[in-house]
């Protein structure tokens, strides 16, 4: 009976230098975009303590021997090495198989790793797995990317929509999933656009949760977690949880009995004079 490979399959042990790395290339890994910089210089203290860092997943293109490395995961792990200014070789395992495996691998490392991809990552790298053309089947999806075939179903349904229009997908699944209208007076924001206005509104709703020097009771959770809803509505706190969590299984009756409590428009309480709008 022949042997069946699975995500868990490790690579050749060795050790390769950071110049054999291609380190500007995130097409092999399941987390792209900035690097945590906190987890960074936590790796760096650990390697000041211990000498070395557990061994980075690499891949060697076995149809081109020529070309470096790429990372599949380890990138926090190889930022801590450079930051220590690294210059001997660092331990590795590299994978010399089809693409098309070693992608899976890397998504079934971040899934079981101490910095686990958070929802929307996963629901990321598996809308990755669906669009991109590797021909995974909908349980090679499921248990790299850790969301269910059902929601893998949704994804699938969603591509052969988008391939019927103009649209070009991003590769952020809360995006594409949503159907896009951009006019002249909303354009689409740009990637650096956007993180800086996620930041500052961030900042915002930080200072206004902020419990210091704030009479209101916003160390009771309870009652922070009804104002909010309150304030916000059914369908913000929807996008909220979808965002936040993946969504359930992203169906369209996604929410299906899940209690969501609803407010009215007015709060009948307040006095004719009291205004209880709160415009995020």
């Amino acid at each position: 009976m022949t042997k069946q490979r699975t995500c868990l399959e490790r690579g050749r042990k060795t050790s390769v230098r950071l110049d054999q790395i291609n380190l500007e290339s995130e097409a092999g890994t399941a987390r792209p975009g900035p690097l945590i910089k906190e987890h960074v210089k936590d790796l760096v203290r650990t390697k000041k303590n211990v000498g070395e860092l557990d061994p980075v997943l690499l891949w060697k293109n076995p149809d081109n021997p020529e070309a470096k490395y790429i990372i599949l995961d380890g990138r926090h792990r190889v930022a801590a090495y450079r930051t220590s200014k690294q210059t001997q070789k660092i331990p590795a395992e590299v994978l010399e198989r089809p693409f098309r495996e070693a992608l899976l691998i890397s998504g079934q490392r971040h899934t079981n790793s101490s910095l686990a991809l958070t929802s929307q990552e996963r629901a990321d790298f598996a809308w990755r797995l669906v669009w991109e053309d590797f021909d995974y089947s909908k349980k090679e999806i499921s248990q790299a990317s850790g969301v269910s075939t059902r929601q893998v179903a949704y994804m699938r349904k969603r591509l052969k929509e988008i391939e019927n229009t103009d649209y070009d997908i991003t590769g952020s699944w809360w995006r594409d999933k949503q159907e896009q209208t951009v006019t002249e007076d909303k354009p689409m924001l740009a990637d650096a656009q956007r993180r800086q206005q996620v930041d500052e509104m961030a900042k915002v709703i930080r200072d206004l949760f902020d419990r210091r020097g704030n009479p209101l009771p916003f160390w009771n959770n309870e009652l922070v977690a009804e104002a909010t809803a309150q304030a916000l509505g059914e369908q913000k706190l929807r996008m909220i949880y979808e965002y936040s969590f993946g969504g359930l299984d992203d169906e369209e009756d996604e929410w299906g009995d899940l209690p969501v409590r609803s407010y009215p428009d007015e709060d009948p309480h307040a006095g004719p004079e009291e205004d209880t709008e709160i415009d995020f």
